[in-house]
């Protein structure tokens, strides 16, 4: 949609187009009668235009009603207006309205947090509306209007229009929402019962006396004190209301000696700000004992976390779908559903999913499995009835989290605690990661048993440092990855580089990979190690298809003098060699080096199926034919006793010298599995390596038809 005076131009269908339509024509009392220059402060009028789009929405539809689909449907002012701006204050991400329009990083697009003049403003209106009181704020803004109409203002003459007809000191008010980032979060820290208030007046044994906020002594009185705290650094006056077994009572905290024009019962002032006051203790007496406790029930006061706005937690159960919901500041949604999976050992596992989300701030997923030891094909002595997977992911600041992992699952115990910063486009990891097997036979769970240890736990202390960047017709990221054993059974430490890009050169993509790894130590994991054609034992622990034995055929595994079908990718990725040992000749004996310590290659696949295009138009979004050739190259190499050498104990580093293999090969990527877009996605891979450089003896021929299956695409 477009605006201009007396014309708009809108696209969409109805209803849907309602709100653009609302917005455009909006335009028409701000820019077009109150005007201002878009291209210094936009704020004026698209912000004050998407308050009004709300106001005409609520005013010509009502609000948003509960449907049997959805019975919580976000309320309209927050889908109109505080959602924008709540996505970027909760992770500190938005900027001070009085800003230059293109000092929004260009705002290109509207990105750059350029939608903040939009959301944050039509926030900021509601917010006043809050402090000065609905009949207040309405006449205000007609004097703003009648004001300034057929006129430019600026924000420094809205805010003395508004401050001059209100005689009103609210410079602190427009001082935080248009100078600062700063928040607004309160919390109810304590509710403590102080008794019962005697008819008689006879008191004197309770520690706070009443006050004379109830006349009425016919009924059951009590005493309590409220303790609230301001986590947030934007002070605001509060609105709270108290919830009895048979009614509800308002009250009003004022943080200036204005008072809003109000039925509830005015208390004394919470004069804070900084670090000035950070709590304050209201007293108050209500006729019945109290149920609950409400900050602000209006929501319109901006604060970016509700979960401590109440003593009950404003929490909604409901049954996952599988299909996305959007976040809603208003409560923290807790989905559940069973949950069912397989492998070879435990056979079918049936369990439940437990899920919640608030913002994007305090995210957790927890799944619980029965293992029913139906349906497998094990006969072994490994038996574990419980499996648990337990995530949980909570914002401390801009772009910092706090990530922690717990979990036992398929015989593999592990623990993974660390944070994470992301600054631009950098991103910094610091986690400490460690996981063992308690069992010899958890083991028998793996794809590959001989290349997992049992010594005991693999612990260490990771950095991951990741950049991501684009240039002209292409977009990459280079990550390098540091470990160092931490009170481990182990010994090792090793440091990799990997530089991924992806170029477009019109229906042709060329996307290559570099990576590098050094590794050292007197006790290395084998789980852990370098392996030659794709991702070691510890990448599979991260897939549910591979991480055990059921879904790959066990024809398919193993490695001996020849190559087998399943490649997982990841390490060298040199994919022709999947489950060949690589036997090297030093000093007259073979050693193999399908796994090693350190090594290099450079891969590269050469997408054409958009000259060849396999998916069909009306399929697009759910599934991606990928048509490319292939050419890995690289080398390994591990450190190893000589062999027959009694006296040295040395190790000495053997490599396979330049391997390579190069052919094409067929993806499938299920995108998305229908309506339900909570599933991930799922890419399998169909690799034709025509040439290897070093075949295999029992192959004997560098060119033929040979074909592997993979799960995971490693760039």
């Amino acid at each position: 949609g477009m605006e201009y005076p007396m014309l708009t131009l809108d696209g969409g269908l109805s209803p849907g187009y309602y709100g653009l339509f609302a917005h455009e024509v909006g335009h028409n009392w701000f820019f077009g009668m109150v005007g201002n220059n878009e291209t210094y402060r936009a704020a004026l009028d698209e912000g004050f235009t998407q308050f009004l789009t709300n106001w005409s929405m609520t005013s010509l539809f009502g609000e948003n009603k509960p449907t049997k689909k959805n019975p919580h449907p976000m309320s309209r002012m927050d889908q109109t207006v505080y959602y924008g701006y709540m996505r970027d204050a909760v992770n500190h991400d938005d900027m001070p309205l009085n800003t230059h329009s293109d000092d929004f990083n260009s705002a290109l697009n509207h990105g750059g947090g350029y939608g903040n003049v939009y959301y944050k403003t039509a926030t900021m209106l509601y917010n006043l509306q809050y402090v000065l009181g609905d009949e207040l704020f309405l006449k205000a803004m007609q004097h703003y209007f009648d004001q300034w109409k057929i006129c430019h203002p600026y924000f420094e003459d809205f805010r003395s229009s508004i401050i001059n007809y209100t005689h009103v000191d609210l410079n602190w008010f427009f001082d935080q929402w248009l100078e600062t980032t700063k928040t607004t979060d309160y919390s109810i820290d304590e509710v403590e019962s102080k008794g019962k208030i005697q008819p008689s007046g006879n008191n004197d044994k309770l520690s706070l006396k009443p006050t004379p906020y109830f006349s009425n002594t016919s009924a059951d009185q009590y005493l309590y004190k409220i303790t609230f705290s301001r986590k947030g650094e934007m002070q605001m006056p509060i609105d709270f209301t108290v919830y009895t077994k048979d009614s509800s009572y308002k009250f009003y905290i004022p943080n200036t000696y204005f008072h809003k024009k109000t039925d509830a019962l005015v208390l004394p002032m919470w004069k804070g700000w900084g670090l000035l006051n950070k709590t304050h203790e209201a007293v108050i007496v209500v006729p019945g004992k109290i149920k609950n406790i409400q900050i602000d029930p209006t929501y319109r006061l901006a604060d970016i976390n509700q979960l401590d706005n109440s003593t009950k937690p404003p929490v909604y159960f409901a049954f996952d779908k599988g299909i996305r919901r959007p976040l809603d500041r208003r409560y923290e949604l807790i989905t559940w559903r069973p949950d069912i999976w397989f492998n070879n050992v435990d056979g079918i596992k049936v369990g439940l999913n437990l899920s919640s989300n608030y913002m994007n701030r305090q995210v957790m997923n927890t799944t619980v499995w029965y293992n029913t030891m139906l349906a497998n094909s094990y006969s072994g002595t490994a038996k574990n009835l419980i499996n648990f997977n337990m995530n949980w992911r909570t914002a401390i600041g801009k772009d910092y989290f706090m990530n922690e992992q717990f979990r036992f699952v398929d015989g593999l115990f592990l623990f993974k605690y660390g944070a994470e910063k992301t600054y631009g486009k950098r991103k910094v990891e610091i986690y400490f990661k460690g996981f063992r097997r308690f069992n010899n036979s958890d083991i028998d769970y793996v794809l590959y048993p001989t290349q997992w240890g049992n010594q005991g736990a693999n612990n260490s202390i990771n950095i991951d440092l990741t950049h991501y960047y684009s240039y002209t017709r292409g977009y990459g990221e280079l990550k390098v990855q540091i470990r160092g054993s931490f009170l481990s059974n182990y010994d090792y430490s090793r440091i990799t580089d990997m530089w991924i890009n992806h170029h477009n050169f019109g229906k042709l993509e060329l996307h290559t990979r570099v990576f590098l790894q050094g590794m050292m130590g007197t006790n290395i994991a084998p789980e852990s190690m370098l392996n030659l054609a794709g991702g070691n034992s510890e990448d599979m622990m991260e897939n549910k298809y591979v991480r055990s034995t059921g879904f790959v055929p066990t024809s398919w595994l193993g490695y001996g003098d020849n190559y087998n079908h399943f490649q997982y990718g990841g390490g060298l990725n040199i994919r022709g060699y999947a489950g060949y040992l690589v036997p090297v000749n030093y000093n007259n004996f073979q050693y193999n080096l399908n796994t090693g310590t350190s090594g290099a290659s450079i891969n590269a696949e050469l997408d054409f199926d958009k000259l060849i295009p396999l998916t069909p138009r009306r399929l697009s979004q759910y599934f991606h034919f990928d048509l490319y050739f292939f050419g890995d190259a690289g080398y390994l190499e591990n450190q190893f006793v000589p062999m027959l050498s009694n006296n040295i104990t040395e190790k000495t580093l053997i490599n396979t010298g330049l391997i390579a293999s190069a052919g094409n090969g067929v993806i499938l990527t299920v995108k998305k599995w229908g309506k339900y877009d909570e599933a991930k996605p799922l890419t399998i891979r169909f690799d034709i390596p025509w040439f290897l450089s070093n075949a295999p003896y029992v192959d004997g021929q560098n060119f033929r038809f040979r074909w592997i299956v993979g799960v995971n695409r490693s760039f």
